[in-house]
């Protein structure tokens, strides 16, 4: 976001209202798929449970903030439950094992599609803004 007009662009959103939000909403929600893709890519793959649990979702509503997530949905959470331990390591395992080490498979997901998200979801917004009033930002 550094070579175009990130100020013009929030500008131009805040003032097209609940249009300007739903076409934030629709941007992050591409860049999230990248991400989302990147993970279930990443993901431990024993019998691909958890690759199949990664959705992007909506967060909370609130008239201060937009946001999606990408992540294992609510839902699946009790048959992933395991995940957690995968990505974040335990210090105990099952029978004094001595623990599981974190693999961190979506932290690293993240940090190597965080610039190609970025990316996606200023193209985004270009061609929402750029159709819906006729102006185009720079995103190169």
């Amino acid at each position: 976001m550094d070579e175009f007009d990130a100020k013009k662009m929030i500008a131009t959103l805040q003032s097209m209202d609940n249009t300007g939000r739903k076409f934030a909403r629709q941007a992050l929600r591409e860049g999230a798929r990248v991400q989302a893709a990147a993970a279930k890519g990443k993901a431990p793959q024993d019998t691909g449970t958890t690759a199949n649990a990664i959705k992007v979702r909506a967060m909370k509503r609130s008239t201060l903030r937009i946001g999606v997530i990408s992540g294992i949905s609510r839902v699946s959470f009790p048959h992933n439950f395991y995940a957690s331990f995968v990505e974040l390591g335990a210090k105990r395992g099952s029978k004094g094992s001595g623990g599981i080490n974190a693999r961190h498979w979506m932290k690293y997901a993240f940090q190597a599609t965080k610039e190609s998200a970025q990316q996606t979801i200023i193209n985004q917004l270009n061609i929402l803004i750029s159709a819906y009033k006729g102006e185009l930002y720079d995103s190169e």
